[in-house]
């Protein structure tokens, strides 16, 4: 079958937590049962992200930086830094964050669980239909002869 019924971890231990576990069962037993493929994917995202800052529920993060890369992390820290506390004669640094759109990212929580996109990405080229579903969803025990479609 090239239907596929996908969660996602950012990690493989994520699927083996008491708290996921069972509802990995039971997403496995419904794919099963409607000739569909499971695929839990913990593998997270393809680049590793730095947390640069973090302000309120919003985490400002790096992406794509080198393990050896500490200079431009802190520089990058300190640009981050100055702009969240809005102190005026360094809101002009806001122009130097414009141009790293592709190395500075916020995000509305902690970046290595952002994982549903990556893992979309992933495995959507391999299929003709692809299902997401996060690992906490149930669905009903008398749904197992009906489609996902019409639930």
């Amino acid at each position: 079958a090239d239907t596929f019924l996908l969660v996602s971890g950012h990690g493989e231990a994520f699927f083996q937590e008491p708290h996921v576990k069972p509802f990995l069962r039971h997403l496995q037993c419904y794919a099963k049962h409607r000739g569909m493929q499971f695929i839990a994917d913990g593998k997270g995202q393809p680049d590793r992200h730095v947390v640069l800052a973090v302000s309120g529920n919003h985490f400002w993060a790096a992406r794509g930086l080198n393990a050896g890369g500490a200079e431009e992390e802190e520089r990058l820290r300190g640009l981050v830094a100055d702009l969240l506390v809005g102190r005026p004669h360094e809101l002009g640094r806001a122009a130097e964050l414009a141009n790293l759109e592709d190395v500075v990212s916020v995000y509305f929580d902690d970046p290595e669980k952002q994982t549903k996109v990556w893992s979309i990405s992933r495995h959507l080229h391999r299929s003709s239909f692809l299902i997401y579903v996060d690992a906490d969803m149930t669905l009903r025990p008398d749904s197992y002869g009906h489609g996902l479609v019409p639930l």
